[in-house]
This record gives C-alpha cells, structure tokens and sequence, in this order.
C-alpha cells in the first residue's frame, strides 16, 4: 500500500509540473495569529468528492462546470496551543526557541498541505482528460451510451481510490509534522516542564 502511495504521489507530481493552477498553492488560512499553532487536516474537505460527476452528469454535458474555477484542496485546521504553552511559564531564551519549533511546523504542515494540493489537482486535470474521449465518441455515435458508462465509470471509481490514498499519505504527513513539534519543544524543556507538555498535549490528539 505504501508503495502504491509513493507511486501515486510521484505520478500527481510530475502531472502537476505541466498544470499552471498548481504552480503557486495557497497556505491555508489561518483563523487566528496566535504563534503556538498546529495544523490537522480538514476531514470535511479530504471526504469531500464533489468534484467526481455521474457518468450521466459526463454524457449530458454538465459535468466539471462548477469545478473551472479550480477547488481548493487539503484545507488544513488550525488550533491555538498557547493555553499550553503559558502553563510552561518559559524563561526569554525558551520563548524564542519554541517560537521557533512552531514556526517549523507551520512550514512542514503547509509544505504537506501544497504538496497534496498539486498531487490531487494533477490526478483531477488527468481525471477529466480521460474522459475527454470517451465523451467525444458518444457524441459521434461511435459508441452507445452504455458502452460509454462502461468506461467512463471505472475512472471514477479509481479516481476516488486514488484519492482516498493521497488523504492517507496527507494524514500520515501531517502525524509526523506533530511528532517533530512535540520533541522539538520538549527537548527546550525542563523535566517539569516537559511532564506538563507531555501530559496537556496528549489530550490534544
């Protein structure tokens, strides 16, 4: 599985080389500018699959209308940790080095996040451009409409399988981002400070 999820990803990424609208992925927005945040993926948005149509959307012509715009992909929660924090009661020198374990992780939850961005837009551009045919042909009546939902059904189907293996990476990813931060900041920490970190971040998740 995690060899199909490298293969996946490397794939999406090369796709996305080609595609201007991944060139420059926004960072999420954050709802608040507290300085000890931390990032978790938006479930909502990851098992969010509006984009894929019907088949029969595909052959009456309506589908993809609503996605030119482009749709943003991998939305990512913030969370203010400063109430754990301040039960720190750090000294200057240790502000300033958790500062810095936060601002880390922001950039690896963001560089996570953009990356997923352009992999799942890459796959959706490819998603489309196989279809492309298959709908030129039922136009011309080369096939039947049948035949057309024969192939045109599948793609989807390994769309989505596809996907639901990019939102596992992305979690996964954004795990291991969290993992940096908490040994990032227990390592500036006293023993007593570090058992109040360990054990108000892990009610956390």
């Amino acid at each position: 599985m995690k060899t199909r999820i490298i293969a996946l990803a490397a794939l999406c990424l090369t796709l996305a080389a080609t595609i201007t609208s991944c060139s420059d992925p926004a960072a999420p927005t954050d709802a608040t500018d507290d300085l000890y945040v931390v990032y978790k993926a938006d479930e909502a948005d990851l098992t969010d699959f509006s984009e894929v149509p019907t088949a029969d959307a595909v052959l009456a012509g309506t589908a993809f209308l609503k996605q030119e715009g482009g749709r943003e992909f991998g939305r990512l929660v913030p969370r203010a940790w400063r109430h754990i924090v301040r039960e720190l009661e750090l000294t200057d020198a240790q502000k300033e080095a958790i500062k810095n374990c936060f601002q880390a992780h922001r950039e690896c939850a963001q560089s996570d996040r953009e990356s997923y961005r352009a992999a799942r837009t890459a796959r959706f551009t490819a998603l489309k451009a196989d279809i492309v045919p298959i709908k030129a042909a039922y136009d011309s009546g080369a096939i039947t409409r049948e035949e057309a939902k024969a192939h045109i059904e599948p793609l989807l189907a390994d769309y989505r399988e596809d996907v639901k293996a990019l939102n596992e990476a992305l979690r996964n990813q954004l795990i291991e981002c969290l993992s940096a931060l908490r040994e990032c900041v227990g390592g500036n920490l006293t023993p007593e400070q570090l058992a109040i970190w360990n054990e108000m971040t892990s009610h956390e998740g």
